[in-house]
């Protein structure tokens, strides 16, 4: 794959542009760590439980198990661009307040690097 690097691109960072449904929303209320959140809300049930089970399994043993599986890096080889595009299909459910996909944040963090 070959790509065009002779014309310029705007990209548009979304987190400098608030989303409307956010407007007015006190900063409390974004997230909510304690067992006292609003269980009819799908988005804070799956973020509460997703650190409990984190908090419940992120063993030393675990580590090293994970350790052991992903840091052989034997599991695929690739450029970056179709890594990044696979990464778009990645949920993180720790995150509710983000719906971009992941590779906008993957440019966020390299342009804040290159800075």
């Amino acid at each position: 794959m070959k790509i065009d690097v002779t014309q310029d691109v705007l990209l548009r960072n979304p987190s400098e542009a608030p989303q409307l449904a956010h407007q007015g929303k006190e900063t409390q209320a974004f997230r909510v760590y304690t067992t006292d959140y609003d269980k009819n809300d799908k988005i804070q049930k799956r973020v509460h439980e997703h650190y409990i089970a984190q908090h419940t399994f992120q063993t030393v043993e675990f580590v090293k198990s994970m350790h052991e599986k992903w840091l052989k890096f034997d599991h695929a080889e690739m450029e970056i661009l179709p890594c990044l595009r696979i990464l778009n299909s990645f949920v993180d459910e720790s995150d509710p307040d983000v719906d971009v996909p992941n590779i906008v944040h993957a440019y966020q963090t390299a342009e804040r690097i290159r800075e």
